[in-house]
């Protein structure tokens, strides 16, 4: 999008033939406070939806169920004619109510971790904080708090004591809802490690100075700038990758985002809850797509980084809460129990990797590291053929799933061919048939194992980790399609999705291994559905 730069004194401005466009760059130097503020009072007198909590509760009118453990208090004094910024930490009390501000940041490598509460230094950060010893993202998020008049702000690295396990714990659990309850959070989008700062990211702006002359003898400029697709800069900004901002950036209600071309403001005001709205500070306003459903979230989510796998479900921990609160499901290991067995359908057309010694079970899609889907948000609402699917009190991660189970005869692969190349049983010769982007790889795909018994073609599977595991392999069917058109040759009227689980050292229980499609469902006439324990 092509803008013309002015501001209010502009000729230009006065004579109509340009709107004013103020912004915090060069030529013009607008407070980045200045700008947040319009924000932010806008919001707050006109934005219904920026008042409530994600479960519908009004925020800004009654006293925090939520309030963080500590803050960092922010206030000026004078000293030697000099006025200063000082910060300490303070512990808050149940009865606490003030408006804070929330940072969400990249913490970065080892050696670009920010300062942090300890069990040896809380005593001192309680008394005071000197601010030569924050990074420099920390420094530019006080002095925004101070030059806003907001005297709390929440930072996780100094908030928490990061060594104490217990406490780690219990925080981590309502992390989404202090982003939740915090006036807006300060997001530093387009910095690698807090070092950067929230101002020191942004890009020089390239301005094209255009003349402009109106009737008289005055002459003076305009600029012509060419805004970037701001959208893409933020889901491609190093925040975005970090699986721990997924429940920080769908519970705060508003978000200033620091990128690399301006800031971006960010908050709920639409009466559709999948739609965010969105304003850069060259006064432009969009609406942006909102990903609302846990599926199309937890998709998202497994494309984003983890510095420590143990994280996995800790950092959507505080999102499944509140997705509970409000729908008021049964939460089991990143999947809700009422949603089963279709959600037990995860797949991934790339290799996947487990967390080898996490106490994760295997059919959690948190179990793996690599991209995931789910079936059911591909295909149109398949039908389950398997009875009930409950957690096993007593047991946690374990599942009793009442289905068919019958040991695959044969496996022949793997085939380099994308699995939904086949479109019937005559298609599925031993070398696969390939689409020309497959065959030349220009697409990563997981192999596919042709199901056999004996010398028939029943189906075929997907492995999670890529290759063949070294066990015998069970189909355990959990849904059933009817035929689309894409199968129009195929005298099958319906076909059966189906897990592909291992026996775990013999006993009876399961692991899953896979996933895969039994094209004959005549193969598992006669078997009794039993109860099946996945683990």
């Amino acid at each position: 999008m092509m803008l013309i730069l002015t501001n209010a004194g502009s000729m230009a401005v006065q004579s109509n033939d340009v709107a004013e466009k103020p912004f915090t760059g060069d030529p013009w130097r607008m407070k980045p406070s200045e700008l947040i503020k319009n924000w932010l009072e806008i919001c707050i007198s006109d934005h219904d939806l920026c008042q409530i909590s994600f479960t519908g509760e009004p925020l800004n009118k009654r006293k925090l169920t939520i309030v963080p453990r500590r803050l960092i208090q922010t206030f000026t004094r004078t000293k030697e004619g000099m006025v200063e910024k000082q910060i300490q930490l303070v512990q808050t009390s149940p009865e606490f109510s003030s408006s804070y501000v929330a940072l969400s940041h990249c913490w970065g490598p080892p050696n670009k971790r920010p300062i942090r509460t300890t069990k040896s230094n809380l005593d001192q950060h309680l008394v005071g904080i000197a601010l030569q010893n924050l990074p420099q993202t920390f420094r530019d998020s006080v002095s925004l708090c101070v030059e806003l008049g907001i005297q709390y702000l929440w930072i996780d690295s100094l908030c928490i004591v990061q060594d104490d396990e217990d406490e780690w714990k219990q925080e981590s659990t309502v992390m989404g809802s202090i982003y939740e309850n915090a006036l807006f959070t300060i997001a530093a989008s387009s910095a690698v490690d807090s070092s950067q700062g929230l101002f020191g990211v942004k890009s020089k702006m390239d301005l094209v100075e255009i003349p402009y002359s109106n009737v008289g003898d005055v002459k003076e400029s305009v600029f012509a700038y060419i805004e970037p697709d701001l959208q893409k800069i933020l889901s491609s900004a190093p925040l975005a990758a970090r699986a721990w901002v997924m429940q920080e950036y769908v519970l705060s209600r508003r978000i200033v985002h620091f990128t690399s071309h301006g800031m971006i403001w960010s908050c709920h005001n639409d009466e559709n809850p999948g739609i965010r709205y969105m304003s850069s500070e060259f006064s432009n306003h969009w609406k942006s797509p909102f990903e609302y459903e846990w599926n199309l979230l937890v998709s998202n989510y497994s494309r984003r980084q983890l510095t420590y796998k143990s994280d996995k479900l800790v950092a959507i921990n505080g999102l499944a809460n509140r997705f509970q609160q409000k729908h008021g499901k049964t939460y089991c290991c990143g999947l809700w129990i009422e949603n089963l067995p279709h959600d037990l359908l995860w797949f991934s057309d790339e290799r996947l990797f487990w967390h080898t010694g996490s106490d994760i079970p295997s059919w959690s899609w948190a179990s793996v590291t690599g991209p995931i889907s789910f079936k059911s948000a591909v295909f149109d609402s398949p039908e389950s053929v398997c009875g009930k699917v409950l957690p096993i009190q007593g047991s946690p991660g374990y599942l009793t799933i009442e289905s068919s189970l019958k040991l695959v005869d044969c496996l022949h692969g793997p085939l380099q061919c994308q699995a939904f190349c086949f479109e019937d049983l005559r298609d599925m010769d031993f070398t696969g048939r390939m689409q020309d982007d497959y065959r030349n790889g220009h697409i990563k795909v997981s192999p596919t194992y042709l199901l056999l018994s004996g010398a028939d073609k029943i189906g075929w599977g997907v492995f999670d980790e890529y290759n063949e595991p070294n066990c015998p392999v069970f189909c355990c069917p959990l849904l059933k399609q009817q035929v689309w058109e894409g199968f129009a040759l195929s005298k099958e009227k319906q076909f059966l999705w189906t897990l592909l689980v291992c026996t775990v050292d013999g006993l009876n229980k399961f692991r899953r291994v896979g996933w895969g499609l039994i094209l004959v469902p005549s193969w598992l006439d006669g078997i009794v559905m039993k109860d099946i324990c996945l683990v």
